[in-house]
């Protein structure tokens, strides 16, 4: 059994107290930031006071807590407090990341139900709109960080081997969020794991702005790098989506050695931030900059290795990785120093299964490696059949993980026998070459069409392509259509308004270039008004609730086109065409 998370968090803190572990980065001045460094013992201390305060509220061992602070010391704190008298903390948004407090409440609705907690760790605000909204039961115990005078820690008993270590919700992107069960022993194993293969140590700098309620900012963005000796620098996610450009002054400021975002936040820096806001900048001391939580695309991997090379960036320094939350965190990762590694594979044989590979161009689709799995994890490739046949090299199917860091099962209230997982169906889909994992897509998501599968990323990307077209701000999916008894195509676009003229020329040039370089034409394009898609915590664009709003009408009055008669005449047309040819090839075959 390996020693909990927790228990070396304490050993270090009694080792080295005077030792900074975390600096929180708050905003001064344009290119500047107010730092509140944070000393191991002092985080101790503080996680003891909030220790005390939990076990006086009656909490328990094996008892859930909802961790519902901004991020900042209380949350550091509360963290690690709730998992000092083995508790299990359930991190959660706080107020501070919403607009609107009805958003808010709709986002925790399902999850405070399903977690059936025993106490509330919250910020004044965020408590009174838990408890005005009537989600919280008004004799559950809520603890308000600020309130909290200091205190003697209980003694330290954190969890253990099989014991929920933490409940980690996942992000809601195919569906209703769920609670993935983290064991003390799940946690460890990932932690170690990620150690070796990052090779973290007491000289790393971190910087990191994620939220720290999703796995990849709490665990890879603080826990991992903490338990190996390695100082971090957390930003506010608000200060990044406010200002993208101060996540790389951060980087800078700090001479950063690794660093952490999804996708759309290296292709926000690569294409949007101003030159002036980057000038001036050192990011040469970066040996990892590590790119997760969504697939990974190789043209924003290479705009922003091209962007920021002037300031001293790398390319080698370019980390596209692969997890999910059932996994703790982390899957394969690449080796260091290596850069992007891009396979050009048919997409003909894609759709049919099958990653050929070929020469860069017309018909070719790229993909990126993730390298192999973790140290002490295994990566395998199944039919999507029910039968899960194995399959062999390159031939696409459900990506399985076997391994210490599979988390045992999700949290589910009314289960009194659980069914222990083993291997892990991760709903996402890939293939094997040379030992290394590619993924193309969330099996959910895939666009069927006549029995070839098409990757709604790849699509993405091609619509993206077009001029006016917000990059990242794309959404492509399936939807039934009866006459041909398949699914055609629909894309989603987020554009700045323009006039109604434009927007049909808009309209019709992603339509053909989708169709000219993944060889399908879309059924429908509808133009957005910018944020008009939902985006999960972790910055994935929520293809299922765009295709159910799309599909129950809820994007009326949020479209900035509506296609005049023209060129619905035109899509009906191009319709009857489609069902003709496919019922020709049908009775061909």
């Amino acid at each position: 059994m390996r020693d909990p998370l927790t228990a070396r968090l304490l050993a270090r803190a009694t080792r080295e107290p005077d030792r900074v572990a975390v600096h929180l980065l708050r905003s001064a001045s344009r290119g500047s930031f107010r730092d509140e460094p944070v000393k191991m013992g002092e985080w101790i201390r503080g996680a003891g006071t909030c220790a005390a305060a939990l076990a006086r509220s009656g909490l328990r061992r094996g008892d859930r807590v909802l961790l519902c602070v901004p991020t900042g010391r209380a949350f550091l704190e509360g963290f690690l407090g709730a998992c000092m008298i083995g508790a299990v903390p359930v991190p959660l948004p706080s107020l501070d990341g919403f607009a609107r407090p009805t958003a808010f409440v709709n986002r925790l609705t399902s999850v405070v139900r399903d977690a059936a907690p025993s106490a509330v760790f919250a910020d004044r605000r965020t408590a009174a709109h838990l408890r005005e909204s009537g989600l919280l039961d008004p004799k559950l115990p809520l603890i308000e960080p600020r309130s909290l005078e200091r205190a003697d820690a209980p003694e330290a008993q954190p969890a253990r081997g099989d014991e929920p270590n933490l409940i980690q919700y996942t992000s809601g992107s195919t569906g209703t969020p769920r609670g993935v069960v983290i064991t003390a022993d799940n946690l460890m194993a990932n932690v170690e794991a990620m150690g070796r293969a990052l090779q973290l140590d007491a000289d790393d700098r971190v910087v990191s702005w994620l939220p720290l309620y999703h796995d990849m900012g709490l665990i890879g963005g603080l826990l991992a790098p903490v338990a190996h000796g390695a100082t971090c620098w957390i930003l506010s996610p608000l200060e990044f989506m406010l200002r993208p450009a101060s996540w790389m002054q951060a980087v800078s400021d700090a001479r950063a050695t690794l660093t952490v975002a999804p996708n759309f936040a290296y292709g926000l820096v690569a294409r949007k931030v101003a030159d002036e806001d980057l000038r001036g900048l050192n990011l040469s001391a970066l040996r990892a900059a590590i790119n997760g939580a969504e697939p990974v695309d190789p043209g924003i991997a290479e705009a922003f290795c091209r962007r920021l090379a002037p300031m001293g960036f790398r390319a080698s320094s370019y980390f596209p990785v692969y997890g999910l939350a059932e996994c703790t965190l982390s899957v394969a990762f690449p080796p260091l120093g290596r850069g992007l590694k891009i396979d050009h594979v048919r997409r003909d044989d894609l759709a049919n299964g099958r990653a050929v590979p070929t020469e860069p161009g017309p018909g070719s689709m790229p993909v990126v490696s993730v390298g192999p799995a973790i140290e002490g994890h295994e990566v395998s490739i199944v039919s999507v059949t029910p039968d899960h046949t194995p399959l062999g090299e390159r031939q696409v199917g459900q990506i399985w993980v076997r391994g210490p860091s599979v988390s045992p099962w999700y949290f589910e209230k009314h289960l009194v026998q659980r069914e222990r997982r083993t291997s892990l169906r991760t709903g996402d889909v890939g293939y094997l070459a040379d030992g290394e994992l590619y993924v193309v897509d969330r099996l959910k998501d895939l666009v069927i069409v006549a029995g070839r599968s098409y990757s709604p990323s790849d699509i993405e990307r091609a619509a993206e392509q077009v001029e006016g077209v917000r990059a990242g701000r794309s959404v492509a999916f399936g939807v039934p259509d009866p006459d041909l008894g398949t699914e055609v195509l629909v894309v989603l676009a987020e554009v700045q308004p323009r006039s109604p003229e434009e927007l049909v020329a808009l309209g019709e040039s992603v339509r053909a270039t989708v169709a000219d370089q993944v060889g399908l034409s879309p059924k429908d394009v509808c133009l957005l008004k910018p944020g008009s898609l939902a985006r999960t915590s972790s910055g994935k664009l929520m293809r299922r609730d765009a295709r159910e709003r799309y599909l129950g009408g809820g994007l009326a009055g949020a479209e900035a086109l509506r296609p005049g008669l023209p060129v619905r005449l035109v899509d009906a047309a191009r319709g009857a065409l489609f069902r003709f040819m496919a019922r020709r090839r049908a009775s061909e075959g």
